[in-house]
């Protein structure tokens, strides 16, 4: 919170949807319009996503697939296995009224 105070930010990515709700809620008791002052993304598309004090903009992405890739890389390094270190999933942006991307989309 401090580096809004002391810096102008436009908007914060949070690694999961129940972090950013909460970093919300901070921004929100301080006195900040979210998106009008600070736009905030999460990262997991939960439910919690849909009923945040603003709807949470998210990256919605499969994680059963992310999870099963994680596992299957574990395992083969703990077999001694070669295997790839690095895998994309396929991930879309759930735009909701926490950034000003909302506004332009539906206006």
């Amino acid at each position: 919170i401090g580096m809004i105070e002391h810096h102008r930010i436009d908007g914060i990515v949070v690694y999961n949807d129940n972090t950013a709700t909460r970093v919300m809620n901070m921004i929100v008791n301080r006195g900040y319009k979210i998106p009008d002052d600070i736009g905030i993304l999460g990262f997991d598309n939960s439910k919690l996503a849909e009923i945040a004090l603003v709807p949470l903009t998210s990256v919605k992405f499969r994680k059963k697939e992310l999870a099963a890739r994680a596992f299957e890389t574990i395992l083969r390094l703990l077999q001694g296995e070669p295997c790839e270190l690095e895998h994309i999933i396929p991930t879309s942006l759930e735009i909701r009224e926490s950034t000003t991307v909302y506004a332009l989309k539906k206006g």
